[in-house]
């Protein structure tokens, strides 16, 4: 793909292609083998706030802005519709979750808005545009949105008179901190997900345990209903047939499971579900009167220390590797499973969760 115009600075953006559907297309001009798929536009399109930036109290942001020299990056989901039986406004349908016919279409369109984005006459709304992988998988293709500086729209007249050296200097300093990068966007492309809303009842509370919920509260819960069968994404089926960057190592015959595969598209099915589940939990484990969620309360400092515990030991934002969500979604197991208390402190909770991580058989073998 190409952004901008002919001659004109044209940037350049290539993404791998790896569906059945692709690799019969390009077998000659048949037009029985041709490839396409419809779009609706941008207005089908939604932006979501996800991960950090919008959980509660931002749980995994130690700032909105800049901070010692590291910029955070705020994430936000574009969501496309998807539909079971592939309806005429629907982006992606039907078994477009095999053999990386999904994951064509998303970085079919990731490049697409990227060309838009990447016009001239956005540029200093928007900035820079960049492609990333996502979640460190280079099958996931996403954007970074560098925004422009606040002086840029506001450059200094070149008539203006001189002040004096002392507003002058005074002026450069307050330039100087507007030139500073306060934060980067990082759009993540997703489906929508259906949503209704239920009442359930929380856990009896133990006399004796003062970490229990009350039986009293009533909570609301979400349920959240997706394109893809929910049969599809346990991790014994096998989604991908392609013969493309097969994830288990016996390759002898037809059919084999793909738990790589299947998870990745897990993780952009439910972008909102798990965004949704962190923050509902982080609302449980605060005072809700009077006062709002601060970044000072266990669950956010705890966040914070198995970040820097992960990113010290090169466990972040690799291939394979923690990501912030990964991080909380673990938390809030813990939290709901009573394996770390609701009184505990940052310290007892990360130690908590250490005792879980190196004690948990994550590979089975201990069963064998």
């Amino acid at each position: 793909g190409r952004g901008g115009k002919e001659g004109e600075g044209t940037t350049r953006y290539r993404v791998p292609l790896l569906s059945d559907k692709f690799a019969k297309s390009t077998r000659g001009n048949n037009p029985l083998t041709s490839w396409s798929f419809p779009f609706a536009g941008g207005e089908s399109l939604s932006l979501v706030p996800v991960g950090s930036f919008a959980h509660v109290g931002n749980a995994g942001l130690t700032n909105r802005r800049a901070n010692g020299n590291v910029v955070p990056v705020l994430d936000v989901a574009v969501l496309f519709d998807g539909s079971r039986d592939g309806g005429e406004n629907a982006f992606v349908g039907g078994k477009d979750y095999s053999n990386y016919r999904y994951t064509d279409k998303r970085n079919i369109l990731a490049v697409h808005v990227a060309k838009q984005l990447a016009q001239k006459k956005h540029r200093s709304k928007i900035g820079a545009v960049h492609l990333t992988h996502i979640f460190g998988d280079s099958r996931k293709v996403g954007m970074v949105l560098t925004p422009p500086l606040d002086n840029a729209d506001n450059p200094k007249k070149p008539g203006k008179k001189k002040q004096k050296r002392n507003k002058e200097n005074e002026r450069s300093k307050d330039k100087g901190r507007k030139n500073k990068l306060r934060f980067r966007i990082r759009l993540i492309f997703g489906v929508k997900q259906g949503h209704t809303q239920g009442s359930n009842s929380a856990h009896q509370q133990n006399d004796d345990d003062d970490d229990e919920y009350s039986s009293s509260d009533e909570k609301t819960e979400t349920a959240w209903s997706n394109w893809i069968p929910r049969s599809r994404l346990l991790p014994d089926r096998s989604n991908n047939r392609s013969g493309k960057f097969r994830d288990s190592d016996n390759d002898e015959g037809g059919c084999h499971s793909t738990p790589h595969y299947t998870n990745s598209l897990a993780e952009d099915l439910h972008l909102l579900s798990t965004t949704d589940l962190v923050s509902s939990t982080i609302s449980t484990l605060v005072p809700t009167s009077g006062s709002n969620v601060t970044p000072t309360s266990s669950f956010h400092e705890t966040l914070l220390l198995l970040k820097v515990w992960a990113l010290q030991r090169g466990f972040l934002r690799g291939h394979d590797a923690f990501t912030t969500t990964t991080l909380a979604v673990l938390l809030v197991y813990l939290y709901r499973t009573k394996g770390i208390g609701r009184r505990m402190g940052a310290m007892q909770a990360f130690t908590a969760f250490m005792k879980f991580w190196s004690e948990s058989d994550w590979l089975g073998e201990d069963a064998i």
